[in-house]
């Protein structure tokens, strides 16, 4: 038999191959080949989380880039008004963009118009500082 094994090995002219040691299964252990996989598939979705993340961002900051609030430098301009000796409204005059933008006090206000206007748009307004926590985790949930 061996001298039929040692004929074929001379007759392709190719060496005899070693024959391979099974490699020792550790308990608990996955193969080699099923390593690389997980392996390849774990870092394929690290790599794709962080260009999502980075292309969050970027579409993020763009978006608030366009619909940020409007520049303060327009915030100056008022309506020219016409007042007589007494101080009493004669005429008034828009904006160059078209918008009525008329001085006035806080005390001048109707305080039931000031009472409605905090209960429709922030409720909270006087218990936080500028961004009502709450607000911003419902935000994110929807």
């Amino acid at each position: 038999m061996e001298s039929k094994r040692n004929a074929l090995s001379y007759a392709t002219n190719s060496p005899a191959e070693p024959a391979r040691r099974p490699q020792k299964q550790i308990p608990g252990q996955r193969p080699a080949k099923r390593r690389k996989i997980w392996s390849l598939v774990w870092r394929s979705f690290v790599a794709l989380t962080v260009v999502a993340a980075l292309s969050g961002g970027a579409a993020l900051y763009v978006l608030v880039k366009q619909v940020g609030p409007p520049p303060l430098a327009n915030a100056d301009i008022m309506s020219v008004i016409v007042v007589d000796r007494n101080d009493k409204l004669l005429r008034a005059f828009t904006t160059p963009d078209g918008r009525w933008r008329l001085p006035i006090k806080k005390a001048q206000v109707d305080q039931r118009y000031l009472k409605m206007l905090m209960a429709y748009e922030d409720r909270r307004f006087y218990d936080h500082h500028g961004i009502d926590p709450l607000a911003v985790i419902r935000a994110g949930l929807l």
